[in-house]
């Protein structure tokens, strides 16, 4: 499937950031496209409902980007396109971390 490549891809791009957090929607999707790299690194796979297009709400959402700008290791967030704010409009993200988004789901 072009989702599992994609997702695959992503495995060597990760590792070159030294990703040491894996956080995502609790979405089957989403995570089966961090699961390569979760599988590669040793990292878990902490799913989080409030990144899900069904349970995110601001404060949710909100309360992931400030923990991932505040952690010292880098972290990949892996949501929906609906779910994380745009950097473009958002002061406090653009800020102090580049946002980088993917414009089509990768696992399907």
């Amino acid at each position: 499937k072009p989702g599992e490549v994609q997702a695959a891809r992503l495995v060597p791009l990760l590792a070159a950031y030294d990703v040491e957090a894996v956080l995502s929607s609790s979405s089957v999707r989403c995570r089966q496209t961090v699961a390569p790299y979760a599988e590669f690194s040793g990292w878990p796979i902490q799913a989080l409902d409030g990144l899900s297009e069904e349970d995110a709400t601001d404060d949710s959402v909100l309360a992931v980007v400030d923990h991932v700008l505040h952690h010292e290791e880098a972290v990949v967030v892996c949501t929906h396109r609906p779910v994380l704010p745009d950097p473009n409009g958002r002061s406090e993200f653009t800020s102090r971390s580049p946002v980088a988004s993917h414009s089509d789901t990768l696992a399907s």
